[in-house]
């Protein structure tokens, strides 16, 4: 059995955590007092500040309106306007630094009257000097009136001041007690702390591995991180220049039926990769709670009809049909069309995947009890039933064979979740098993019934100008095989083009060339797209232009930089010509995304 001093041996420690659990007991107790104290000594000076000023707003009124007595000139009446006007403002001042003394509002109330009642004279003083003459308003000061309002005005602030003062003195006794407790524990706190420190040494020793080996997975998380926003970046410039060639090829050979199957297909994979680089990143950002939302009010037809357009050449190359069942009424919800176009391209995309060539896959939209229903379903190969509770976690799939070219990396489900969820929706799979299909579906609240008003008196859009309008466009990138490419489908296209590889030539060309559009990549040589667009705003030459960057840079990478606003327009790579077309066909008009 234990002895005595064995059980207080192993005791101790929970005494000293005691002692120190009281010490700080103590000491935010001091502390707070003294905080409380320091706040009224904030006060008292505050009101004796004010009082002061109301008492000088007060004696300069009244000093001007003995001015305007004895002149009769106007200018001495001013002083008595601008008192009049400030001294409300001082007391709701006073009024609110007195708002927990009851006693010092009822001296409030009476000053306010006493005032009141000061400068309704000193206003009949000077009426009466305006209408009756000098003797009449010096017989109305002689009265002493205005003497007595003041001088009882006088004695309400001496009051208030002594009240405050006696207030004062009490708390500064209690802050002296406040004072010698918090030394006390404090000295107790440090005796106790020193002997707790020793026994934390051997715990803290411990734990110096697991810190390290938490740093070091922190440190290997951020440059995951790090890679990924690298790796979307390499990889938007490569594709951005194979768009830019497909566009071209189109444009100058557009009438060659041979190309057109395999350029289809190029674009195709160009899509899916800029997919999987866009599921990737926001894989990491879904992990560091880091995912952006652009929201707006808008139709679910929208993105829907973006992802239909998005996916059609992959579900027409495997031969498939697809069904759109629109809403016969708008579906307006809170939410990112871009997001959202994402969501239903990536469900679209898999539906295709996992379907036979030749069968159907059908999209609908409806409304049920308050939320947009969005539906897609396929006669695919199904979900076995197991599979389903983890069909949207990240890294899952049902078939994970390195064999089958189409399993995909197991992300995009898990992305389509977690989109839907920040949007305050909610999204499940259904399948009666292998060989029956699948169904995917989508709900997300509807906006409130007052929504579809607020869209309906929305400005329209300004009207765009002609998509053949010629325009002197400066294209500035340091890819050269895109810049090549997308500058001859621009004099294709009858526009004036100059091309520059970094950030100083590009200011330079721009205050000779006079440019109407600049479409400028952000990651430039020598000075990036941002500081380049700064300068091209603060010259004359060039600051109306229609500045449009092209960037391989995510939305969040722009936002967090805050200088998204010198844009008009901000578009990813790989960028398609026919959108820049577009937006050459809407000058000026809102930014698309």
């Amino acid at each position: 059995m234990p002895s005595p001093s064995a059980k207080i041996i192993r005791l101790w420690p929970l005494l000293i955590l005691l002692i120190l659990a009281g010490n700080t007991a103590l000491a935010f107790w001091s502390m707070r007092r003294i905080s409380e104290n320091e706040q009224l000594l904030d006060r008292v000076h505050e009101l004796i500040e004010t009082t002061t000023e109301a008492m000088k707003m007060l004696t300069d009124a009244e000093t001007g309106e003995r001015g305007f007595v004895i002149t009769g000139e106007d200018s001495f009446v001013v002083p008595y306007e601008e008192s009049v006007h400030g001294i409300s403002r001082v007391l709701d001042r006073l009024e609110g630094l007195l708002a927990d003394n009851p006693g010092q509002r009822a001296r409030l109330e009476q000053l306010k009257q006493r005032i009141d009642r000061k400068m309704e004279h000193l206003a009949a003083v000077i009426q009466t000097r305006r209408e009756q003459g000098f003797e009449a308003a010096s017989m109305m000061i002689r009265r002493a009136y205005g003497k007595r309002e003041m001088d009882a005005i006088r004695a309400i602030v001496a009051e208030m001041r002594g009240e405050e003062e006696a207030l004062l003195r009490r708390r500064a006794e209690t802050t002296r007690g406040a004072y010698a407790t918090a030394v006390f524990t404090n000295l107790l706190g440090a005796f106790a702390s020193v002997v707790l420190i020793g026994l934390l040494y051997v715990a803290a020793s411990r734990g110096v591995a697991e810190r390290v080996r938490a740093r070091s997975l922190e440190d290997a998380d951020r440059r995951k991180d790090e890679f990924l926003a690298i790796l979307a970046h390499e990889q938007r410039n490569p594709l951005a220049a194979i768009q830019a060639a497909i566009d071209s090829i189109r444009a100058h050979r557009a009438g060659d039926q041979a190309l057109q199957h395999p350029m289809g297909v190029i674009e195709q994979q160009v899509h899916q990769l800029s997919r999987l680089v866009e599921d990737l990143l926001d894989t990491s950002r879904i992990a560091r709670g880091k995912l952006v939302l652009r929201k707006e009010v808008l139709d679910i037809s929208s993105p829907i009809a973006a992802a239909v357009e998005m996916t059609r050449s992959m579900i027409q190359k495997q031969a498939q049909r697809i069904d759109v069942l629109a809403s016969d009424v708008p579906l307006l919800v809170d939410g990112d069309r871009a997001r959202l176009t994402q969501v239903f391209s990536n469900l679209l995309s898999n539906a295709s995947r996992y379907s036979p060539p030749g069968h159907k896959i059908t999209i609908s939209a409806t409304r049920e009890a308050g939320e947009a229903v969005v539906r897609v379903q396929d006669e695919g190969r199904g979900i076995a039933r197991e599979m389903l509770p983890r069909i949207f976690d990240l890294y899952t799939q049902e078939d994970r064979n390195v064999a089958n070219p189409s399993s995909g990396l197991g992300i995009g489900l898990a992305v389509v979740r977690r989109i839907v969820e920040m949007l305050g929706g909610s999204v499940q799979a259904r399948s009666e098993g292998p060989g029956s299909g699948s169904e995917f579906t989508v709900r997300l609240p509807l906006c409130p019934a007052d929504a579809q008003e607020q869209v309906r008196v929305q400005e329209p859009e300004q009207a765009a100008e002609p998509a053949n309008r010629p325009s002197r466009i400066l294209l500035a990138d340091d890819c050269v095989d895109f810049t090549e490419l997308f500058g001859m489908l621009l004099k294709s296209r009858g526009h004036i083009v100059e091309v520059a590889h970094d950030g100083a030539k590009a200011v330079e060309t721009a205050r000779s060339f006079h440019p109407d559009v600049v479409l400028l990549d952000l990651d430039l040589p020598t000075l990036d797209g941002y500081e380049v667009a700064a300068r091209l705003r603060g010259h004359p030459e060039s600051s109306e232009a229609l500045l449009v960057a092209l960037s391989g840079r995510t939305i969040e990478e722009r936002v967090n930089s805050g200088n998204e606003s010198r844009f008009d327009y901000h578009l990813t790579k790989p960028v398609r010509f026919s959108l820049i077309e577009e937006v050459l066909s809407r000058r000026r008009s809102p930014p698309i995304a």
